[in-house]
């Protein structure tokens, strides 16, 4: 009897132990988290398709295109509660199935944005109704259209415009228009002349490349050619080198933070610093060849 209760004290032990390891250790927390999450998802929707770690934006399918999940709020309730953990992820992704339905184009137009993902993002729908649209950029980038909501990040796809009978023009336009109600002043970085930076955090900085006609303003009247850098989704930078009576130092040191953060960003697009002018977007290496 003494031995019984001596191993029931341990275990209880253990298990408070276990329990406090956790909460003090988040990535632990969030991988057992995902692997619930990733289990019982693969369970009800057999044909589902998951990719990636990020919390944030975890890259799903169940069977009707692209969407990213943004599962921050329930795993801080997950790890608050580890009654209701079960319970929690189930209805998640009970209700989850409901949502694939957006509705129509006049009801979810104001949720409408572009994104700028390299092109081969969804190749993997290619020739199917469900490929994301896009739109070519330079390079191997091209712009997706997403439709977004709180806990999920939805792509419109070719069926989503044959069953709304709505263009690509149309959704392009509506979503510039978005993008740019969202967008504010650009930050000038201290100790670098001549370079503003966009960096809201939102997944679309580098989109706003595509509105940059009407953020000059913002950027020192900023004059075409200018440099420009996307090195991942949350940066865009801006060189303005007007008054600038030397730019191969602020130059130099675009072309350093582009490589690094292009390196260091799961998000990554571009490596190299573009030129935009009257040809259009151009590559530094090109453009200083053709001049």
């Amino acid at each position: 009897m003494k031995r019984s209760y001596v191993i029931i004290v341990l275990m209880v032990a253990l298990a408070a132990a276990a329990l406090l390891w956790l909460r003090e250790n988040p990535d632990a927390n969030a991988n057992a988290f995902q692997r619930q999450f990733k289990k019982e998802l693969a369970a009800l929707y057999p044909y589902s398709k998951v990719q990636g770690n990020d919390l944030s934006s975890l890259e799903c399918d169940l069977g009707n295109g692209l969407m990213l999940l943004n599962l921050e709020s329930l795993f801080k309730a997950w790890r608050h509660d580890p009654k209701l953990r079960d319970n929690l992820v189930t209805h998640y992704l009970t209700v989850l199935s409901k949502s694939q339905n957006i509705g129509q184009y006049k009801l979810v137009a104001a949720r409408v944005f572009p994104q700028i993902r390299p092109a081969s993002f969804g190749a993997v729908y290619s020739g199917s109704d469900l490929a994301p649209v896009s739109m070519e950029l330079f390079g191997n980038l091209a712009v997706f259209y997403v439709v977004e909501f709180p806990d999920r990040t939805v792509y419109l796809t070719h069926k989503h415009l044959s069953d709304w009978r709505v263009t690509l023009p149309t959704v392009h336009e509506g979503a510039l228009a978005n993008l740019l109600k969202r967008t504010r002043k650009p930050v000038l970085l201290k100790g670098s002349p001549g370079l503003y930076a966009y960096l809201q955090g939102d997944g679309y900085d580098a989109t706003r490349i595509l509105i940059v006609d009407e953020l000059k303003a913002s950027c020192g009247n900023l004059q075409q050619p200018f440099y420009f850098a996307v090195p991942h989704r949350d940066a865009l930078y801006i060189l303005n080198t007007a008054g600038l009576n030397n730019i191969t130092a602020p130059l130099n040191k675009l072309e350093a933070l582009t490589r690094h953060l292009y390196r260091s960003s799961h998000r990554f697009l571009c490596p190299e610093v573009m030129v935009y002018g009257a040809d259009g977007y151009l590559t530094l290496e090109d453009y200083r060849a053709q001049h």
